[in-house]
């Protein structure tokens, strides 16, 4: 609800914006304007307090002459649509209506709320210089006056690439004394991590440290994030305009303190605004392999939804009837009890099914199981790091229920409970090839430990429960991060495993159909050529039409000794070093922890070599190509 009164409040100002237009006479517009341009400041002041006594009169007209005392440009109105009935004299310099914005995203989340901050703080007057941090100039740190930071944690309490270089400059000897910034942050990250929105926090406590003032708390964000940051854009731009009409009331109210805690229960807030229907399920992988993985073929409405490649496509799933009756069981429920959520009053047995999380733990969860059940056992675990990632990593809720029993009333059991997450799926398919089609590519993940098969929740939901014609709640997920060349002329380097092929089949599709003359290398790995060679067909087909130039196949489980696409990497050093100085875009998709990491350590070893460096400059090298746009992750 607060989305939604969010952007109903951004729809009346550009309402009352035309409204304004319609009782304004042009001709009257103009003569006003151009007196505007004649008089001072001091004068325009003091007309604009004459004509604010006149309001019962001629409202309008004295509207007009506040634009003017704005130097003509559009103030933030009022929300009683009343004005004052003395005259506004600035406290500080007019330069304090201009406002910097600066984000560092990984995913996108935060690029795209910036350019969102940006449009709502123009339309309330403010003068605007969004900036992503990687582009930003860190020595423009110590003249900045009114800052904005949105910022995500990468993992497990990294800074985002494109954060790295503010964030080290702030921590570093040559930061600046900043006495004259006024700043506030908003943190975004995930709760499944342990250092949750830690690079948010860093930012807004070094801040502080350098002498600048905090105008409102910072907000940490989970992954459903959109609610919490509309309310600190709004807190943080009332606080802004206060400050500049010389009220610093809001000021002391909002800035105490670090940061807002968040105690309502949170909401699963993606617009699932889109149904689509699947009309074709294909398993990929041949008799006799260990994997389970299917082409999703979804039908949509092309004037309705547009993706690009490299997009991934958000997917609402539900658990399964098998593990909600388990649970239920476990608590002692009848699953007929009633429970409020954000949906409204739902059985018990709904809520689990379709809006809480039950095939994945969290941080938060179990550390509020442990404060309703104060076990000793649980609570070492908690302690231990290591053995806390090992059991959410291992275990579900209802391993954590079993394990640790509690005597939960159902309003307090969902109390402690994570909204169900979308999942996202790269997008394996260009829209200029399927105009009315998304295709996925799904592997069903199942596992077997503490004596029963777990079920991945959207995976076997696609695998085991949806049937062609059957229709699912999607949305897209724009990934600005991991975007084709802009010019199509540069070469391109794709290396995936597993599933992570997907969104190189829609890049190679996408530069066939426009004609782009950049080379396309794709580097593939997976278990087995017989069984595992996903889309082998399509890519041999690429190859033979010259969409694809070279492919370079890695099938760990063929020989002996397992190959993966790192060796490969290694093996052909010299081409990529030679396509990397032919300004390569190189993309990376697959597992995070083993794949990605890898491939990042053959390319340090390529560079090492081809260039003759020592290692810390190879991975400099690295780095650079990173902040170039020239080497891209889309890990997970």
């Amino acid at each position: 609800m607060k989305e939604k009164n969010y952007k109903n409040q951004l729809l009346m100002i550009q309402l009352e914006e035309k409204s304004i237009e319609m009782y304004n006479d042009k001709k009257q517009m103009e003569e006003l304007t151009n007196l505007g341009q004649e008089l001072s400041k001091d004068r325009l002041i003091w007309l604009s307090g004459f004509f604010s006594g006149q309001a019962e009169a001629n409202s309008k007209l004295a509207e007009l002459f506040q634009r003017l005392g704005n130097n003509g440009k559009v103030p933030v109105l009022p929300e009683t649509n009343q004005f004052p009935q003395k005259p506004i004299v600035d406290k500080l310099p007019v330069a304090t209506r201009q406002l910097t914005i600066l984000y560092g995203s990984h995913s996108g989340n935060g690029a795209g709320f910036s350019k969102l901050a940006k449009e709502i703080a123009e339309k309330k007057g403010f003068q605007i210089k969004l900036q992503n941090m990687n582009d930003y100039k860190v020595r423009d740190l110590k003249n900045e006056q009114n800052l904005l930071i949105i910022v995500s944690t990468h993992g497990e309490g990294e800074p985002p690439l494109s954060a790295e270089e503010l964030h080290e400059y702030i921590f570093s000897d040559r930061a600046p004394e900043l006495p004259k910034l006024k700043y506030s942050v908003l943190a975004l990250g995930d709760k499944s991590y342990f250092h949750f929105c830690k690079t948010g926090f860093e930012f807004d406590q070094r801040l502080e440290e350098l002498g600048a003032k905090r105008i409102s708390k910072r907000v940490d964000c989970d992954v459903n994030f959109k609610n919490d940051a509309a309310t600190w854009l709004s807190d943080s731009l009332q606080v802004f305009d206060s400050i500049i009409k010389g009220n610093n009331q809001d000021f002391q109210a909002k800035s105490e303190g670090g940061v807002q805690s968040k105690n309502q229960l949170s909401t699963n807030d993606e617009n699932f605004t889109h149904f689509a229907e699947i009309q074709n399920k294909i398993k990929l992988n041949g008799r006799g392999s260990e994997k389970e993985t299917y082409h999703i073929e979804l039908l949509i409405n092309s004037s309705d939804i547009k993706y690009e490649p490299g997009d991934a496509v958000g997917v609402k799933s539900s658990n399964s009837d098998e593990l909600v009756k388990k649970v239920l069981e476990a608590l002692t429920f009848t699953g007929n009890e009633i429970v409020q959520t954000q949906k409204g009053n739902l059985t018990m047995k709904d809520s689990l099914k379709n809006e809480f999380e039950l095939t994945t733990l969290n941080v938060e969860t179990v550390k509020k199981h442990q404060e309703k059940i104060n076990n000793e056992d649980l609570a070492k675990i908690i302690d231990d790091q290591e053995l806390f990632k090992n059991f959410i990593s291992q275990n579900d809720v209802l391993d954590m229920i079993q394990q640790f029993p509690a005597e939960y009333t159902a309003r307090e059991f969902v109390n402690i409970m994570r909204p169900i997450a979308a999942r996202l799926y790269s997008i394996a398919s260009s829209q200029k090839s399927y105009e009315d089609e998304i295709h996925i590519t799904v592997e069903a993940i199942r596992k077997t430990n503490n004596g029963r098969t777990k079920y991945g929740c959207c995976s076997t939901f696609f695998a085991d429960h949806l049937n062609l014609g059957d229709k699912v709640a999607i949305y897209i997920k724009p990934n600005e991060g991991f975007r084709l060349p802009v010019n199509d002329s540069l070469p391109v380097i794709m290396i995936g495993a597993g599933t992570g092929i997907a969104p190189f089949r829609s890049f190679v599709e996408d530069r066939a159909q426009s004609g782009a003359k950049g080379k396309n290398w794709l580097i593939f790995g997976h278990q087995h050529f017989t069984t595992d060679f996903l889309y082998q067909t399509e890519w041999q087909n690429h190859l033979k039409s010259g969409a694809l130039s070279k492919l370079t196949l890695a099938f760990s489980r063929d020989q002996e000794e397992k190959v993966y696409v790192q060796h490969k990497i290694l093996e052909h050093g010299k081409e990529i070093y030679e396509w990397l100085n032919s300004n390569a875009c190189v993309y990376v998709c697959g597992d995070k922890k083993n794949m990605a990491g890898g491939v990042y350590q053959a390319f340090v070893e390529v560079i090492q070599k081809e260039a003759a460096l020592a290692e810390d400059e190879a991975r400099a090298y690295i780095k650079n190509l990173k902040k170039k746009g020239l080497y891209l992750e889309d890990v997970y």
